[in-house]
């Protein structure tokens, strides 16, 4: 996975590129624990997930563990541009609700993915 990072003072927008698996869940979980390091009185991440092509289980814990950490710490994580696997895997895990980030949804997809629960008045 290729990892595209542009940083200012208090925002990061990262975008990935390719499989977001387990193998390369270690690389970017440090490249996150490095936006801890600094000190930091507001941070806004935006992370683009237009572009990747697979991901698994443990990119998902990566994801719901970078939101409880922002929150924790009182920043702001956006989830941007979801790919059609992403949707997939936020569907599959009923995670919708719990990231809370706006999908936006083309008409064939609004067939394919229900989405029945966590809907959020706008986020469909």
């Amino acid at each position: 996975m290729e990892i595209k990072k542009t940083e200012s003072d208090n925002s990061v927008d990262i975008s990935l590129v390719g499989e977001f698996t387990i193998y390369s869940v270690s690389e970017l979980k440090n490249d996150f624990n490095k936006l801890f390091q600094k000190d930091r009185t507001q941070l806004t991440l935006n992370l683009d997930l237009s572009q990747v092509t697979r991901i698994d289980t443990a990119a998902i814990q990566l994801l719901i563990a970078l939101k409880l950490e922002f929150l924790r710490n009182h920043f702001s994580v956006n989830f941007i541009n979801h790919s059609e696997a992403v949707i997939e895997a936020i569907e599959l895990y009923g995670l919708m609700g719990f990231f809370g980030d706006p999908i936006r949804l083309n008409k064939s997809q609004k067939e394919t993915f229900l989405f029945a629960y966590g809907r959020k008045k706008g986020f469909y």
